[in-house]
């Protein structure tokens, strides 16, 4: 079976992989970075809903989605308020962390096993604990994605206090 799972992934694969580890790495330590970067990362909690579409029991997998996305989007607005240090035009300066090099992996591990659930054991993705597993995760997933924008774009947005007190003082 391993032989099978080698065998049956797609080559560009593993360069994802390398790559999506290389930004967890980056990711582990203090940076300026432009906040769209952040904007962005929710595409990749997107790219792993395109494989929920064949799963079983559509109304219960994206109740169960809805719950667990709302749930992983507060996580994440809450933790990145911890990671967020400054801002500076389009820039924000965040502190290191490993969360993104977690949830990254997990994106990718998530969808790497619902792929060979579905090429190699198709009546697994069939269980209810196998696809609402998959589906929680996922939803927590792009849940923290979100999470984690919206507090850099609220963060982003809100007022300077010195820059409102000069202008109140005009």
């Amino acid at each position: 079976m391993l032989i099978q799972i080698f065998t049956k992934t797609p080559i560009w694969v593993w360069p994802l992989l390398v790559l999506l580890v290389a930004l967890g790495l980056r990711a582990s330590r203090k940076r300026w970075m432009p906040a769209a970067m952040i904007y962005v990362m929710p595409l990749l909690g997107i790219l792993s809903l395109n494989n929920m579409l064949g799963l079983p029991n559509p109304i219960l997998v994206w109740a169960t989605f809805v719950v667990f996305y709302v749930l992983g989007a507060s996580i994440g607005f809450r933790l990145q308020s911890n990671w967020t240090l400054a801002r500076d035009g389009n820039k924000v300066h965040v502190a290191g962390e490993w969360v993104t090099m977690f949830t990254i992996i997990l994106v990718f591990l998530v969808s790497f096993l619902n792929g060979l659930f579905l090429a190699i054991l198709p009546e697994l993705v069939a269980m209810p604990a196998v696809y609402l597993g998959l589906t929680i995760a996922k939803a927590v997933i792009s849940g923290i994605f979100i999470g984690r924008a919206a507090y850099v774009w609220h963060f982003m947005n809100k007022p300077v206090p010195h820059l409102l007190k000069a202008h109140i003082d005009n």
